[in-house]
């Protein structure tokens, strides 16, 4: 195989795996914008931690609430950075939760909903990083397919 084609599949992979990634993240955050849901008093049991930026410590909240004679252990649907949440282990907070999938909540708050309005203006620089990843190895499989002909 001529290596223009090996680099053509591998732009395609990379800019599909961008962007299925990215879709199905939205279609994760869509689940508590689009969707009905309730608001459940829960009882922080854990703070899972994370480390994913220099000097920016990121947490994953953990919490237990009962929820139609169940007991439910849930987590926070992404990583939030440590220094925005104002709770800690064992505190008791309000959390949104989509019926149809309890184990996964929202925490109600304006410093969490600020950041996610910046990660949804991220995510359209990387949808466009990826759709011109795939573009360009689409453009670059045709070019190889011509040039052999």
């Amino acid at each position: 195989m001529p290596d223009t084609y090996i680099l053509a599949l591998s732009l395609l992979l990379v800019g599909f795996c961008i962007l299925a990634v990215l879709f199905g993240r939205e279609h994760y955050r869509k689940q508590f914008v689009n969707d009905d849901v309730e608001e459940v008093e829960a009882v922080v049991t854990d703070l899972k931690p994370f480390t994913s930026r220099p000097y920016n410590f990121m947490v994953c909240p953990i919490v237990e609430f009962s929820y139609e004679g169940r007991l439910i252990t849930a987590h926070h649907y992404f990583q939030v950075p440590e220094e925005i949440i104002d709770f800690r282990k064992g505190d008791t907070i309000t959390v949104e939760i989509n019926p149809k999938k309890p184990k996964i909540f929202r925490l109600r708050s304006a410093k969490l909903y600020a950041l996610e309005d910046r990660l949804q203006k991220s995510n359209m620089i990387v949808v466009a990083l990826g759709a011109c990843t795939f573009l360009a190895g689409v453009v670059m499989m045709i070019v190889t397919l011509v040039a052999k002909h």
